[in-house]
Protein backbone atom coordinates (compact mmCIF):
# COMPACT_ATOMS: atom_id res chain seq x y z
CA UNK A 1 0.00 0.00 0.00
CA UNK A 2 1.66 3.63 -1.21
CA UNK A 3 2.47 5.36 2.00
CA UNK A 4 0.32 8.26 1.42
CA UNK A 5 -2.78 6.00 2.29
CA UNK A 6 -1.08 4.57 5.06
CA UNK A 7 -0.99 8.66 5.89
CA UNK A 8 -4.63 9.06 5.23
CA UNK A 9 -5.86 6.20 7.20
CA UNK A 10 -3.94 6.61 10.00
CA UNK A 11 -5.11 10.51 10.03
CA UNK A 12 -8.71 9.46 9.75
CA UNK A 13 -8.97 6.79 12.78
CA UNK A 14 -6.97 9.00 14.43
CA UNK A 15 -9.61 11.92 13.68
CA UNK A 16 -12.68 9.15 15.04
CA UNK A 17 -11.04 8.15 17.49
CA UNK A 18 -11.04 11.31 19.28
CA UNK A 19 -14.43 12.72 17.55
CA UNK A 20 -16.18 9.69 17.28
CA UNK A 21 -16.99 9.25 21.50
CA UNK A 22 -17.99 13.10 20.90
CA UNK A 23 -20.38 13.11 18.43
CA UNK A 24 -22.27 9.65 19.86
CA UNK A 25 -22.55 11.45 23.16
CA UNK A 26 -23.74 14.13 21.68
CA UNK A 27 -26.30 12.13 19.55
CA UNK A 28 -27.52 10.38 22.84
CA UNK A 29 -27.58 13.77 24.68
CA UNK A 30 -29.73 15.13 22.01
CA UNK A 31 -31.90 11.90 21.92
CA UNK A 32 -32.74 11.38 25.72
CA UNK A 33 -32.73 15.48 25.82
CA UNK A 34 -35.52 15.19 23.07
CA UNK A 35 -37.87 12.59 25.13
CA UNK A 36 -37.46 14.26 28.21
CA UNK A 37 -38.43 17.61 26.52
CA UNK A 38 -41.43 15.87 25.11
CA UNK A 39 -42.72 13.98 28.43
CA UNK A 40 -42.01 17.05 30.05
CA UNK A 41 -44.25 19.15 27.93
CA UNK A 42 -47.36 16.44 27.82
CA UNK A 43 -47.20 16.71 31.20
CA UNK A 44 -47.59 20.34 31.54
CA UNK A 45 -50.28 20.39 29.15
CA UNK A 46 -52.09 17.75 31.25
CA UNK A 47 -51.84 19.56 33.92
CA UNK A 48 -52.81 23.12 32.92
CA UNK A 49 -55.62 21.18 31.17
CA UNK A 50 -56.95 18.98 34.23
CA UNK A 51 -56.65 22.35 36.90
CA UNK A 52 -59.07 24.35 34.92
CA UNK A 53 -56.38 27.14 34.53
CA UNK A 54 -56.11 27.19 30.80
CA UNK A 55 -59.86 27.35 30.80
CA UNK A 56 -59.92 30.21 33.05
CA UNK A 57 -57.04 32.16 30.98
CA UNK A 58 -58.61 31.42 27.90
CA UNK A 59 -61.87 33.25 29.18
CA UNK A 60 -59.86 36.16 30.67
CA UNK A 61 -58.18 36.54 26.95
CA UNK A 62 -61.40 35.74 25.24
CA UNK A 63 -59.90 32.48 23.83
CA UNK A 64 -62.87 30.73 24.91
CA UNK A 65 -63.98 29.43 21.26
CA UNK A 66 -60.40 27.49 21.00
CA UNK A 67 -60.68 24.76 24.23
CA UNK A 68 -56.88 23.28 24.81
CA UNK A 69 -55.32 27.25 23.45
CA UNK A 70 -53.82 27.58 26.66
CA UNK A 71 -52.21 24.42 27.95
CA UNK A 72 -50.84 23.92 24.48
CA UNK A 73 -48.97 26.75 24.54
CA UNK A 74 -47.95 26.24 28.01
CA UNK A 75 -46.43 22.99 26.78
CA UNK A 76 -44.77 24.24 23.98
CA UNK A 77 -42.78 26.52 26.41
CA UNK A 78 -41.94 24.03 28.79
CA UNK A 79 -40.19 21.99 25.37
CA UNK A 80 -38.60 24.81 23.88
CA UNK A 81 -37.46 25.69 27.29
CA UNK A 82 -36.11 22.36 28.22
CA UNK A 83 -34.40 21.75 23.96
CA UNK A 84 -32.25 25.15 24.84
CA UNK A 85 -30.58 23.29 27.58
CA UNK A 86 -30.12 20.15 25.50
CA UNK A 87 -28.57 22.04 22.55
CA UNK A 88 -26.04 24.07 24.70
CA UNK A 89 -25.44 20.38 25.97
CA UNK A 90 -25.55 19.11 22.80
CA UNK A 91 -22.88 21.68 21.18
CA UNK A 92 -20.72 22.04 24.52
CA UNK A 93 -20.15 17.91 23.86
CA UNK A 94 -19.44 18.53 20.04
CA UNK A 95 -16.80 21.46 21.65
CA UNK A 96 -18.35 24.20 19.34
CA UNK A 97 -18.66 27.06 21.74
CA UNK A 98 -19.33 29.49 18.80
CA UNK A 99 -22.87 27.93 18.37
CA UNK A 100 -22.88 27.12 22.53
CA UNK A 101 -21.74 30.47 23.68
CA UNK A 102 -24.74 32.66 22.68
CA UNK A 103 -27.03 29.97 24.08
CA UNK A 104 -25.72 29.57 27.30
CA UNK A 105 -25.79 33.57 27.05
CA UNK A 106 -29.42 33.43 26.84
CA UNK A 107 -29.77 30.70 29.59
CA UNK A 108 -27.83 33.61 31.53
CA UNK A 109 -30.28 36.37 30.80
CA UNK A 110 -33.54 33.90 31.29
CA UNK A 111 -32.09 32.89 34.58
CA UNK A 112 -31.45 36.05 35.61
CA UNK A 113 -34.54 37.57 34.79
CA UNK A 114 -37.24 34.86 35.97
CA UNK A 115 -36.37 35.68 39.71
CA UNK A 116 -38.09 39.42 38.63
CA UNK A 117 -40.22 38.19 36.96
CA UNK A 118 -41.08 35.87 39.72
CA UNK A 119 -41.22 39.55 42.30
CA UNK A 120 -43.15 41.27 39.61
CA UNK A 121 -45.81 38.49 39.35
CA UNK A 122 -45.97 38.86 43.90
CA UNK A 123 -46.36 42.96 43.28
CA UNK A 124 -48.98 42.67 40.99
CA UNK A 125 -50.79 39.80 42.70
CA UNK A 126 -50.65 41.56 45.71
CA UNK A 127 -52.02 44.62 44.07
CA UNK A 128 -54.63 43.07 42.43
CA UNK A 129 -55.75 41.52 45.80
CA UNK A 130 -55.37 45.42 47.14
CA UNK A 131 -57.21 46.61 44.29
CA UNK A 132 -60.84 44.16 44.51
CA UNK A 133 -60.68 45.09 48.06
CA UNK A 134 -60.64 49.02 47.65
CA UNK A 135 -62.98 48.08 44.48
CA UNK A 136 -65.30 46.04 47.50
CA UNK A 137 -64.78 48.73 50.14
CA UNK A 138 -65.58 52.01 48.17
CA UNK A 139 -69.09 49.79 46.82
CA UNK A 140 -70.44 48.75 50.17
CA UNK A 141 -69.65 52.37 51.60
CA UNK A 142 -71.86 53.48 48.46
CA UNK A 143 -74.46 51.05 48.77
CA UNK A 144 -74.36 51.51 53.18
CA UNK A 145 -74.71 55.65 52.71
CA UNK A 146 -77.35 54.83 49.67
CA UNK A 147 -75.11 57.65 47.70
CA UNK A 148 -77.39 55.88 44.56
CA UNK A 149 -80.98 56.76 45.56
CA UNK A 150 -79.99 60.23 47.37
CA UNK A 151 -78.52 61.48 43.92
CA UNK A 152 -81.92 60.22 42.07
CA UNK A 153 -84.12 61.71 44.83
CA UNK A 154 -82.64 64.94 44.16
CA UNK A 155 -85.32 66.58 41.39
CA UNK A 156 -87.76 63.94 41.20
CA UNK A 157 -90.25 65.82 42.81
CA UNK A 158 -91.23 69.44 41.65
CA UNK A 159 -90.48 71.76 44.67
CA UNK A 160 -93.66 73.42 44.11
CA UNK A 161 -95.64 71.12 47.25
CA UNK A 162 -99.10 72.21 45.95
CA UNK A 163 -98.93 71.05 42.60
CA UNK A 164 -97.94 67.30 43.81
CA UNK A 165 -96.72 66.02 40.49
CA UNK A 166 -93.72 64.57 40.09
CA UNK A 167 -90.83 64.82 37.57
CA UNK A 168 -88.29 61.85 35.82
CA UNK A 169 -84.63 62.28 37.75
CA UNK A 170 -81.97 64.08 35.50
CA UNK A 171 -79.32 61.78 37.02
CA UNK A 172 -77.80 59.29 34.77
CA UNK A 173 -74.23 58.54 36.44
CA UNK A 174 -74.51 55.71 39.23
CA UNK A 175 -71.45 56.06 41.35
CA UNK A 176 -71.85 52.65 42.05
CA UNK A 177 -71.20 51.11 38.96
CA UNK A 178 -68.28 53.68 38.46
CA UNK A 179 -66.55 54.97 41.76
CA UNK A 180 -65.52 51.15 42.44
CA UNK A 181 -64.08 51.00 39.09
CA UNK A 182 -61.94 54.41 39.38
CA UNK A 183 -60.88 52.85 42.57
CA UNK A 184 -59.44 49.20 41.42
CA UNK A 185 -57.83 51.11 38.33
CA UNK A 186 -55.85 53.43 40.68
CA UNK A 187 -54.85 51.32 42.76
CA UNK A 188 -53.25 48.95 40.12
CA UNK A 189 -51.82 51.92 38.62
CA UNK A 190 -50.31 53.43 41.93
CA UNK A 191 -48.54 49.86 42.04
CA UNK A 192 -47.39 49.56 38.39
CA UNK A 193 -44.11 51.63 39.02
CA UNK A 194 -43.12 49.00 41.55
CA UNK A 195 -43.82 46.39 38.75
CA UNK A 196 -41.64 47.86 36.26
CA UNK A 197 -39.00 48.92 38.71
CA UNK A 198 -38.69 45.09 39.53
CA UNK A 199 -38.74 44.14 36.41
CA UNK A 200 -35.87 47.02 35.58
CA UNK A 201 -37.61 48.35 32.55
CA UNK A 202 -35.97 51.59 32.76
CA UNK A 203 -37.74 53.12 29.17
CA UNK A 204 -40.83 52.45 30.45
CA UNK A 205 -40.76 53.46 34.48
CA UNK A 206 -39.63 56.72 33.86
CA UNK A 207 -42.66 57.86 31.98
CA UNK A 208 -45.01 56.07 34.34
CA UNK A 209 -43.65 57.70 37.34
CA UNK A 210 -43.43 61.32 35.53
CA UNK A 211 -47.34 60.16 34.91
CA UNK A 212 -48.30 58.94 38.61
CA UNK A 213 -46.91 62.16 39.91
CA UNK A 214 -48.46 64.25 37.86
CA UNK A 215 -51.60 62.51 39.11
CA UNK A 216 -51.17 61.99 42.48
CA UNK A 217 -50.71 66.36 42.65
CA UNK A 218 -53.73 66.86 40.63
CA UNK A 219 -55.93 64.39 42.72
CA UNK A 220 -55.99 66.82 45.44
CA UNK A 221 -56.99 69.68 43.32
CA UNK A 222 -59.87 67.27 41.88
CA UNK A 223 -61.30 66.39 44.94
CA UNK A 224 -61.71 70.03 45.80
CA UNK A 225 -63.23 71.19 42.57
CA UNK A 226 -65.56 67.63 42.61
CA UNK A 227 -65.91 68.74 46.78
CA UNK A 228 -66.94 72.16 45.47
CA UNK A 229 -69.25 71.38 42.63
CA UNK A 230 -70.82 68.83 44.67
CA UNK A 231 -71.47 71.49 47.40
CA UNK A 232 -72.25 73.90 45.00
CA UNK A 233 -75.00 71.35 43.37
CA UNK A 234 -76.85 70.59 46.58
CA UNK A 235 -77.03 74.67 47.43
CA UNK A 236 -78.11 75.13 44.10
CA UNK A 237 -81.17 72.30 44.20
CA UNK A 238 -81.76 74.09 47.70
CA UNK A 239 -82.03 77.39 46.81
CA UNK A 240 -83.97 76.96 43.38
CA UNK A 241 -86.56 75.21 45.20
CA UNK A 242 -86.51 77.68 47.75
CA UNK A 243 -87.16 79.81 44.56
CA UNK A 244 -89.73 78.24 43.05
CA UNK A 245 -91.81 77.72 45.72
CA UNK A 246 -91.97 81.41 46.85
CA UNK A 247 -91.92 83.22 44.13
CA UNK A 248 -96.19 81.64 43.24
CA UNK A 249 -97.11 83.46 46.21
CA UNK A 250 -95.38 86.94 45.51
CA UNK A 251 -97.30 86.53 41.74
CA UNK A 252 -94.70 85.80 39.72
CA UNK A 253 -96.36 83.19 37.73
CA UNK A 254 -98.54 85.82 36.68
CA UNK A 255 -96.12 88.34 35.24
CA UNK A 256 -95.63 86.71 32.12
CA UNK A 257 -99.26 86.97 31.40
CA UNK A 258 -99.33 90.84 32.00
CA UNK A 259 -96.54 91.24 30.11
CA UNK A 260 -98.39 89.68 27.01
CA UNK A 261 -96.73 86.65 26.74
CA UNK A 262 -99.01 83.35 26.30
CA UNK A 263 -98.60 80.93 28.87
CA UNK A 264 -98.68 78.24 26.70
CA UNK A 265 -95.05 79.29 24.92
CA UNK A 266 -93.68 78.30 28.31
CA UNK A 267 -94.45 74.72 27.97
CA UNK A 268 -95.59 72.55 31.05
CA UNK A 269 -93.56 74.60 33.72
CA UNK A 270 -94.41 77.94 35.32
CA UNK A 271 -92.53 80.98 35.21
CA UNK A 272 -91.17 80.27 38.80
CA UNK A 273 -89.93 76.83 38.04
CA UNK A 274 -88.20 77.94 35.26
CA UNK A 275 -86.59 81.11 37.77
CA UNK A 276 -85.60 78.46 39.69
CA UNK A 277 -84.16 76.16 37.39
CA UNK A 278 -82.07 79.58 36.28
CA UNK A 279 -80.64 80.38 39.84
CA UNK A 280 -79.51 76.85 39.97
CA UNK A 281 -77.64 77.33 36.36
CA UNK A 282 -76.11 80.19 37.51
CA UNK A 283 -75.06 79.19 40.80
CA UNK A 284 -73.26 76.32 39.03
CA UNK A 285 -71.92 78.33 36.58
CA UNK A 286 -70.22 80.35 39.65
CA UNK A 287 -68.81 77.23 41.07
CA UNK A 288 -67.28 76.28 37.75
CA UNK A 289 -65.89 79.75 37.80
CA UNK A 290 -64.23 78.69 40.85
CA UNK A 291 -63.30 74.77 40.04
CA UNK A 292 -61.94 75.42 36.90
CA UNK A 293 -58.23 77.42 38.22
CA UNK A 294 -58.47 74.36 40.71
CA UNK A 295 -57.96 72.19 37.72
CA UNK A 296 -55.41 74.47 35.94
CA UNK A 297 -57.94 75.58 33.42
CA UNK A 298 -57.11 79.27 33.96
CA UNK A 299 -57.97 80.06 30.47
CA UNK A 300 -61.24 78.10 30.13
CA UNK A 301 -62.55 80.04 33.41
CA UNK A 302 -61.54 83.55 32.03
CA UNK A 303 -63.56 82.94 29.16
CA UNK A 304 -66.49 81.06 31.56
CA UNK A 305 -65.99 84.24 33.36
CA UNK A 306 -66.99 86.74 30.60
CA UNK A 307 -69.65 84.37 29.74
CA UNK A 308 -71.25 84.62 33.24
CA UNK A 309 -71.07 88.62 33.40
CA UNK A 310 -72.72 88.38 29.77
CA UNK A 311 -75.91 86.35 31.47
CA UNK A 312 -76.06 88.69 34.08
CA UNK A 313 -76.20 91.82 31.49
CA UNK A 314 -78.67 90.15 29.61
CA UNK A 315 -80.69 89.37 32.64
CA UNK A 316 -80.55 92.70 33.99
CA UNK A 317 -81.34 94.28 30.26
CA UNK A 318 -84.15 91.81 29.95
CA UNK A 319 -85.34 92.51 33.27
CA UNK A 320 -85.05 96.55 32.57
CA UNK A 321 -87.20 95.69 29.23
CA UNK A 322 -89.67 93.84 31.31
CA UNK A 323 -90.37 96.29 33.83
CA UNK A 324 -90.83 99.21 30.91
CA UNK A 325 -93.30 96.71 29.54
CA UNK A 326 -95.36 96.81 32.72
CA UNK A 327 -94.92 100.53 33.49
CA UNK A 328 -95.84 101.15 30.06
CA UNK A 329 -99.06 99.49 30.04
CA UNK A 330 -99.69 100.45 33.53
CA UNK A 331 -99.04 104.57 32.48
CA UNK A 332 -101.09 103.94 29.27
CA UNK A 333 -104.33 102.62 31.65
CA UNK A 334 -103.99 105.48 34.28
CA UNK A 335 -103.90 108.03 31.31
CA UNK A 336 -107.37 106.27 29.55
CA UNK A 337 -108.99 106.13 33.37
CA UNK A 338 -107.90 109.76 33.70
CA UNK A 339 -110.89 110.90 31.56
CA UNK A 340 -108.56 113.57 29.58
CA UNK A 341 -109.38 114.39 25.73
CA UNK A 342 -108.23 112.37 23.27
CA UNK A 343 -107.26 109.95 26.01
CA UNK A 344 -106.05 106.98 23.59
CA UNK A 345 -103.40 109.36 21.70
CA UNK A 346 -102.26 110.70 24.63
CA UNK A 347 -102.22 107.03 26.15
CA UNK A 348 -100.09 105.59 23.23
CA UNK A 349 -97.82 108.39 23.03
CA UNK A 350 -97.16 107.37 26.86
CA UNK A 351 -96.64 103.89 26.18
CA UNK A 352 -94.42 104.23 22.92
CA UNK A 353 -92.37 106.93 24.69
CA UNK A 354 -91.63 104.08 27.95
CA UNK A 355 -91.15 101.39 25.70
CA UNK A 356 -88.41 103.26 23.46
CA UNK A 357 -86.73 104.46 26.55
CA UNK A 358 -86.86 101.31 28.54
CA UNK A 359 -85.50 98.87 25.19
CA UNK A 360 -82.76 101.68 24.89
CA UNK A 361 -81.64 101.49 28.98
CA UNK A 362 -81.79 97.78 28.09
CA UNK A 363 -80.21 97.29 24.99
CA UNK A 364 -76.92 99.44 26.66
CA UNK A 365 -77.51 97.69 30.08
CA UNK A 366 -76.94 94.70 27.90
CA UNK A 367 -73.92 95.63 25.74
CA UNK A 368 -74.90 95.05 22.57
CA UNK A 369 -73.26 98.29 20.62
CA UNK A 370 -74.16 100.89 23.21
CA UNK A 371 -72.86 103.73 21.21
CA UNK A 372 -75.08 102.51 18.33
CA UNK A 373 -77.79 102.46 20.98
CA UNK A 374 -76.84 105.68 22.46
CA UNK A 375 -76.80 107.36 18.92
CA UNK A 376 -80.22 106.06 18.11
CA UNK A 377 -82.11 107.05 20.88
CA UNK A 378 -80.70 110.57 20.87
CA UNK A 379 -81.47 111.15 17.08
CA UNK A 380 -85.20 109.45 17.64
CA UNK A 381 -85.77 111.97 20.81
CA UNK A 382 -84.07 114.61 19.20
CA UNK A 383 -86.14 113.71 15.59
CA UNK A 384 -89.38 113.66 17.84
CA UNK A 385 -88.60 116.84 19.62
CA UNK A 386 -87.88 118.77 16.04
CA UNK A 387 -91.03 117.06 14.74
CA UNK A 388 -92.99 118.55 18.00
CA UNK A 389 -91.56 122.20 16.92
CA UNK A 390 -92.19 122.40 13.87
CA UNK A 391 -95.76 121.00 14.10
CA UNK A 392 -96.55 123.40 17.14
CA UNK A 393 -94.46 125.93 14.40
CA UNK A 394 -96.24 125.92 11.50
CA UNK A 395 -99.72 124.71 12.74
CA UNK A 396 -100.10 127.42 15.85
CA UNK A 397 -98.35 130.52 13.77
CA UNK A 398 -101.91 132.50 14.29
CA UNK A 399 -102.28 131.83 18.33
CA UNK A 400 -98.31 131.79 19.14
CA UNK A 401 -98.67 135.15 17.20
CA UNK A 402 -101.69 136.29 19.40
CA UNK A 403 -100.42 135.14 22.45
CA UNK A 404 -97.20 137.15 21.68
CA UNK A 405 -98.55 140.29 20.71
CA UNK A 406 -101.37 140.04 23.90
CA UNK A 407 -97.67 140.07 26.08
CA UNK A 408 -95.92 142.98 24.17
CA UNK A 409 -98.50 145.27 24.47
Amino acid sequence: MPDYLVELFGNISQNLGVHLPRLVGASLILLVGWLIAHLLARSVKYAVSKTGVGNQLALRFGLAARRGTISAFAGKIAFYLVMIFVLVAFFNTLALPVVSEPLNALLKNVFEFLPRVFCAFLIGFFARVLARAAKEGVKTGIDYFRVDQRLASIGTKSPSAHRGEAKKSDVTIRPSESLPEAAYWLVLFVFLPAILGTLQLEGLLEPIQSMLRKALDFVPNLLGAAFLLGLSYFIGKFVSGIVSDLLPSLGFNAIPTKLGIVSGSLGSKTASEIAGQGVFVLIMLVASMQALPMLGMDLLANHLSDFVELVFQLILGCAIIAIGIYVAKYASRAIIASGIDQPERFAMAAQIAILIFAIATGLQRMGLAPSIVSVAFTSLCGGVCLALAIAFGWGGRDAAKRLIDRYIR
